[in-house]
């Protein structure tokens, strides 16, 4: 995952997160060879390797904001941050379902949360 940080003038940031796909495991939902494992039949297709599946990818853009005002001897920051700014739904990569026998094979069946905001305060004295 690349990720970059970028200190900007005048009290701003700007976060940028890129992930390509992470790899899943593709399975037959049987238990082919016979051993009995605990978590379930997850035996894979024959000729494909361990995390031959790829999910989606991810990007995200974070943006924060912050203002300081003295205040006598003491110092308040007020802070704006806002996640996900170009609020771009983002699959969750461990959603993805490796069973060959499921209809839903290949497909993620989460994102993770859209745009969120948040304010803040904080006091120094």
């Amino acid at each position: 995952m690349d990720e970059k940080n970028d200190r900007l003038p005048s009290g701003i940031s700007l976060k940028t997160i890129y992930g390509s796909g992470r790899p899943y495991n593709i399975a037959t939902g049987n238990d082919e060879n016979g051993d009995f494992d605990l978590t379930g039949p997850n035996d894979r297709p024959p000729g494909v390797g361990r995390n031959s599946g790829r999910g989606p990818d991810f990007f995200t853009i974070d943006l924060g904001l912050y203002q300081r005002f003295r205040i006598g001897r003491g110092e308040l920051e007020l802070r704006l941050n806002v996640y996900n700014l170009t609020n771009r739904t983002n699959l969750l990569p461990e959603s993805v379902i490796g069973d060959q026998r499921s209809q839903l094979f290949g497909q993620p069946l989460a994102a993770a949360r859209k745009r969120q905001a948040e304010i803040g305060l904080s006091a120094r004295f």
